[in-house]
C-alpha cells in the first residue's frame, strides 16, 4: 500500500522537474557565434522581404546570411529587418550574440 503513493509522488515530482527545464540553443557556425541585429527601414517588405533586407544591409556595408522581414508600422509602410551575422555588425553598438 505504501509503495503506490510513493511511486505517484515520485512521478509527479519528475514531471514537474522535467517541465521546468528549458532548452537553450546556441547557434555556432564554423566555430563562430551568430549575432542577431534588428534595423528599421522606411519601405515595406515587398514581395520577398528576405532579399530586400539582405540587399539593404549589403548597401550599408554589412553582410548578413539570413534575414526575416516584418512590418513595424503597418499604416506608414515601415519594416523591421532581423538579420543574422557571423560577427557583430556596426562596431560599438550593443548586439546580442548567442
Amino acid at each position: 500500500m505504501k509503495i503506490f503513493p510513493s511511486f505517484m509522488v515520485s512521478c509527479v515530482l519528475m514531471f514537474c522537474i522535467l517541465n521546468h527545464v528549458k532548452e537553450v540553443k546556441s547557434e555556432v557556425i564554423n566555430g563562430k557565434k551568430v549575432c542577431v541585429y534588428a534595423q528599421i527601414f522606411d519601405q515595406n517588405c515587398g514581395w520577398d522581404g528576405r532579399k530586400t533586407c539582405i540587399k539593404d544591409f549589403n548597401s550599408m556595408g554589412e553582410h548578413p546570411f539570413d534575414c526575416e522581414c516584418s512590418l513595424f508600422e503597418p499604416g506608414e509602410g515601415r519594416r523591421v529587418c532581423r538579420c543574422k551575422f557571423l560577427r557583430p555588425p556596426f562596431p560599438g553598438q550593443p548586439i546580442v550574440c548567442s
